[in-house]
């Protein structure tokens, strides 16, 4: 979809060039723990495949695409980035018949 929440590719780096942080970083866990909202992340930690360090879009009601937080910060709210995420050619992720299907963030057919 347009806000790629479905996005489950391997890009790791924000538009302005920062490597993103791992998900499950202490300091990310901590500020939603803290936040009294940490077990709506843990949810959204499963459903919206936040693994490793790659670009996500785990709260679309507040972001347009998917972003990550910055490795090294401590701040939630400043330390994020948008990723830059090549479209795919159709909405619907399962057409996308892309040779770098990976990239483009569509599931392989």
């Amino acid at each position: 979809d347009l806000q790629q929440r479905d996005y489950r590719g391997l890009i790791n780096v924000t538009v302005d060039g920062h490597e993103c942080e791992q998900w499950d970083a202490e300091w990310i866990t901590d500020y939603f723990t803290d936040a009294g909202i940490g077990d709506e992340w843990e949810k959204r930690f499963n459903d919206y495949g936040l693994e490793g360090n790659y670009c996500r879009n785990p709260r679309p009601e507040y972001n347009n695409s998917a972003w990550c937080l910055k490795a090294g910060g401590s701040d939630y709210d400043n330390d994020w980035g948008y990723c830059d995420i090549p479209t795919c050619r159709r909405l619907t992720p399962t057409w996308c018949k892309r040779p770098d299907n990976e990239e483009c963030g569509c599931e392989d057919v």
